[in-house]
């Protein structure tokens, strides 16, 4: 749906303002949680379902259909646009869309590296401060990380919306090695609101920019489809940042999981850099693929 009713001109601040009302949300979710983990866990989850029936309930009530009308998708087909409607199958449509493809497998590799943040980071501030004193302490880092959130968006979106999105996000993956690969280091506890700093200041970037980029090569034809395909392939990273991390935890610590997560952020900004030499224009706005 937000493709639907966006245009690459407006993207980024569009994507971002959906991303900042999650955010205003997140910031007090972990917080709550971190407290209710001892005592009262059972409502962790019933909060969460009384949440998702209101947001379900103001969806079907107040959020229009917004799926193209035939006849646009047959005056786009006329345009040079890379998200002009196509025939045929949704493969045979990602085929015709290399770059787009490239963009998600790569999206694999920051994915994995993204999600350590939920998964070994809470098990390292654990063993570091202790069960109790280590839940708070992830509780208050997710919130400061939501509240950087809110308060960040928009003059990052402002300053970084001159360049192309795909180099937005090898600056974000960039990011994500700096502030997750000092979590190898640290120890002390204002030391991780600064990791939390420089990989929340990516996740942003990402955010912000990963979906502009893979809406900026969809056909209008197939948004639906490509919008749950291709989440499955670049979340594959999110399922296998669980198993993979937890056998770098048990073989080398800490340590060896963060300085692996690092260079899994590097080699994505890397590959992020060579694709976005094979654009064929700056913004991909409008550019046929």
């Amino acid at each position: 749906m937000y493709m639907d009713i966006t245009t690459p001109a407006n993207r980024q601040a569009s994507y971002a303002l959906g991303y900042l009302g999650h955010n205003l949300g997140f910031a007090v979710g972990p917080l709550i949680g971190s407290f209710l983990f001892h005592a009262a866990p059972g409502w962790l989850f019933w909060g969460n379902a009384l949440a998702q029936i209101l947001a379900m309930i103001l969806v079907v009530t107040l959020v229009p259909e917004s799926k193209p009308s035939k006849e646009h998708l047959e005056e786009s087909k006329v345009t040079a646009s890379t998200e002009k409607a196509v025939e045929g199958s949704t493969l045979s449509a990602l085929r015709a869309r290399p770059l787009l493809i490239a963009f998600v497998a790569i999206g694999i590799l920051t994915g994995f590296v993204y999600a350590q943040h939920r998964f070994s980071l809470p098990i390292q501030l654990a063993g570091l401060f202790g069960a109790d004193s280590g839940a708070k302490l992830y509780g208050s880092i997710m919130t400061f990380n939501a509240v950087l959130v809110i308060l960040f968006s928009a003059p990052l979106i402002a300053f970084l919306k001159r360049f192309a999105p795909v180099t937005n996000v090898a600056l974000a993956a960039a990011l994500y090695a700096l502030g997750f690969g000092l979590c190898a280091f640290i120890r002390s506890p204002l030391l991780f609101f600064l990791s939390t700093l420089l990989w929340t200041t990516g996740e942003i970037i990402e955010a912000t920019n990963s979906q502009v980029y893979v809406s900026n090569h969809t056909p209008m034809s197939h948004r639906g489809r490509f919008a749950a395909i291709l989440p499955i392939i670049g979340g594959s990273g999110w399922a296998l940042s669980s198993p993979i991390g937890g056998r770098l935890l048990e073989w080398g610590g800490s340590r060896l999981l963060w300085i692996s997560t690092a260079i899994a952020a590097l080699l994505a900004c890397g590959l992020l850099i060579l694709l976005g030499k094979k654009e064929p224009s700056g913004k991909n706005e409008t550019a046929a693929e």
